[in-house]
């Protein structure tokens, strides 16, 4: 896979995410909320396009899983740089699964029952483009049917 790494602000990523998914969200009547924890602009060496499918998967599986509930999509500081946070009340994933999302070709059962489509590509291909920025991904569920929620960390700039 290749990058075009450059100086980009990760929020406006985010907010473009967003905005492409407000219009479903609101049409399952699914409330998508969205909170920026930075004062400004939050900037990433990285590539825009990448970095946006990644988010775009994340937001995509939060309102393709749940049937009600609210989604909340939050940017905010880390100690490594940044976190993304989509957090759902949807379907959630069961605990021995979590370990294997990641995997090219993996959906859970409960995944498989909620939505007969999908090939179970799109979390591990955000785990790579992640990777390549120098960062990590992680789920996290309290169990089947109690939601979940998927988190980026990336590195920032300045």
């Amino acid at each position: 896979m290749s990058y075009n790494f450059q100086s980009i602000a990760f929020d406006e990523i985010v907010g473009k995410a967003v905005r492409l998914f407000q219009k479903d969200a609101e049409t399952r009547k699914l409330p998508l909320n969205y909170e920026n924890a930075f004062l400004g602009p939050v900037t990433v060496n990285g590539d825009f396009e990448k970095l946006y499918e990644v988010v775009v998967n994340m937001l995509d599986n939060a309102v393709r899983y749940s049937a009600a509930g609210t989604i909340r999509v939050r940017l905010a500081p880390s100690s490594g740089g940044l976190i993304l946070s989509v957090a759902d009340q949807g379907i959630g994933i069961a605990p021995d699964d979590i370990p294997k999302l990641f995997n090219k070709f993996i959906r859970t059962e409960e995944a498989k029952k909620f939505r007969t489509d999908g090939m179970g590509i799109g979390l591990y291909f955000a785990k790579k483009i992640v990777a390549d920025h120098r960062g990590r991904v992680w789920a996290e569920s309290p169990g089947i049917g109690k939601g979940s929620t998927f988190s980026v960390e990336l590195p920032v700039v300045g």
